[in-house]
């Protein structure tokens, strides 16, 4: 060919490339920089129905705006709606108080805080009966055994019982719309911490999940009320994109949850951690992030991982470390561990991640795991099934975990298509 052909083609196929490159740069750096949340929507525009009506709020102090202002706070300035009482989850309207610790009721601007997070987790039908809707805005993390969406389910539950209206303000999944890991919850593993038929890690959000929910009839509605739920959409937000994309503060939703990070890490490692064999870094400045007991063999955690290409296929760093918990497991003892270090993507597999750590201390470190059954409660709870106590003691094999995950994240991700909404 003409090297002058040559050097024409090259040029007009090196200038669409810098041009598709540009437009696909300048595209997600406009989606990144104007997300407008649910909350920001519903601000600018009350539903027409909601006008000069009662509302309870169910929310926490990382209910924010785009611009990082508090829902409550923004609510209460509105003119055309009157905010009852604040629905607040596990861990308060502060997010400080420790997991699992009763939340007590209180008060905020003189809106009083209703715990569902105490004497009971269903909010009472007396209180609903007084207002005319409920209003969700709460920030989850796209982890199933986290609470705040058990709660949601029982005040959506509470709300078609009562034939009242719930608006949802959608948030992102800050771990993205993409990640979808793990099993399903099997019925008879239905608890506080596993509400939902979904994996562990679903990659969806609120508003995705209220859907389901309904539609897939997981809330039984034994009132036959027709449900009355209102999705009031982010715009611009991308399933693609992780919360590092989006431009947003991050606001802990509970102590142990400072960072996205962390989230990760409890994606995990959270489920280890119920057995409380080793170390997971609670009690340390990076809460899931550290893995460890005094003398752990660190090199040959990260050399085992490594030779299977886990790290890898996982997009994940382990890195050698010592450190030091100042209150929980190992308290102010120096423990020998690994620090996990996780790249901020939509193709981690995070849960898939925390089997193959307990794959590894089941074969080097069997010692360390109980024979009693009941130390496995909650860890099957948490896992929403039985089938990893069963790995752990013998009972069925590696391989069948694995391809148990790869069916239920087929599975999960064929009933979900068609209840997203990005």
């Amino acid at each position: 060919m003409n090297y002058k052909i040559k050097l024409n083609i090259y040029i007009k196929v090196a200038t669409f490339l810098l041009l598709y490159s540009t437009s696909y740069s300048n595209n997600n750096n406009n989606n990144t920089s104007k997300i407008e949340l649910g909350i920001d929507n519903f601000l600018k525009e009350t539903p027409p129905e909601l006008k000069n009506k009662t509302i309870i709020l169910f929310a926490n102090q990382a209910s924010r705006t785009s611009e990082n202002k508090s829902t409550v706070e923004e609510i209460l300035k509105k003119k055309d709606i009157k905010l009852q009482y604040i629905l607040v989850p596990e861990h308060g309207y502060y997010t400080s108080v420790p997991a699992g610790d009763p939340v007590e009721n209180d008060s905020i601007y003189n809106i009083p805080l209703i715990s569902l997070y105490g004497k009971t987790k269903t909010p009472s039908k007396t209180l609903i009966l007084q207002t005319d809707a409920i209003v969700i805005d709460i920030q989850d993390i796209g982890v199933r055994s986290y609470t705040y969406i058990s709660t949601v389910f029982n005040i959506i539950s509470t709300a078609i019982e009562l034939n009242k209206p719930v608006y949802i303000l959608d948030r992102p999944n800050p771990l993205g719309g993409l990640i979808v890991d793990g099993t399903l919850l099997e019925d008879e593993f239905e608890s506080f911490v596993g509400k939902i038929r979904t994996t562990y890690l679903h990659g969806c959000t609120i508003g995705e999940l209220t859907k389901m929910m309904v539609e897939e009839k997981w809330i039984k509605n034994t009132s036959k009320n027709i449900p009355k739920i209102h999705i009031i959409k982010m715009k611009n937000w991308n399933r693609w994109q992780v919360w590092e994309d989006l431009n947003l503060n991050w606001i802990p939703t509970s102590p142990h949850i400072p960072t996205i990070n962390s989230i990760r890490g409890a994606a995990a490692l959270g489920t280890l951690g119920e057995l409380g064999i080793i170390s997971i870094g609670i009690g340390t400045t990076s809460p899931f992030q550290y893995l460890g007991s005094p003398n752990f063999d660190s090199d040959k955690l990260i050399n085992e991982l490594g030779n299977h290409n886990i790290v890898n296929d996982y997009n994940i760093n382990l890195i050698k470390v010592k450190y030091r918990p100042f209150y929980g497991m190992y308290n102010n003892k120096n423990v020998d561990g690994v620090y996990l270090s996780f790249k901020n993507n939509n193709e981690i597999l995070p849960y898939s991640l925390g089997f193959e750590i307990l794959n590894y201390l089941k074969t080097f470190n069997n010692n360390i795991f109980s024979k009693e059954d009941k130390v496995y409660n909650m860890f099957n709870k948490v896992n929403g099934s039985d089938i990893y106590t069963k790995f752990i003691k013998g009972k069925v094999s590696y391989d069948f975990i694995k391809q148990k995950i790869k069916k239920d994240r087929v599975k999960f991700n064929e009933t979900r298509q068609k209840y997203l909404l990005y």
